[in-house]
């Protein structure tokens, strides 16, 4: 299942399917579930961010899908696993959110 920001038909998008260019699972335990939690809540600021929600850019559907990846991501590091798709989709997307702005 696709969610709009992997779509890729809007202008200047680019999908999260995963990334290979992502470097988060390199990090260790402690170093990753608090970049996950920092993703999340820049992602969260983004989302209600009058520039992010009223650009005509997809960067709006990028902050949400960003933080459903990282709660998902961080959700699987409390149950003690790392999870490599959601933790580097949580990267991608929050990497998009963040080039705009």
């Amino acid at each position: 299942m696709a969610v709009a920001a992997d779509l890729g038909d809007a202008p200047m998008s680019r999908g999260c399917f995963v990334s290979s260019e992502s470097r988060i699972l390199e990090l260790k335990r402690p170093e990753l579930t608090s970049t996950l939690q920092r993703y999340r809540d820049e992602a969260a600021a983004a989302a209600v961010n009058l520039k992010v929600v009223g650009s005509k850019a997809p960067a709006f559907d990028w902050a949400v899908a960003a933080i459903v990846q990282c709660n998902a991501a961080l959700g699987y590091l409390v149950g003690g696993h790392v999870d490599k798709t959601s933790s580097q989709k949580c990267d991608c997307f929050h990497d998009h959110i963040m080039s705009p702005l």
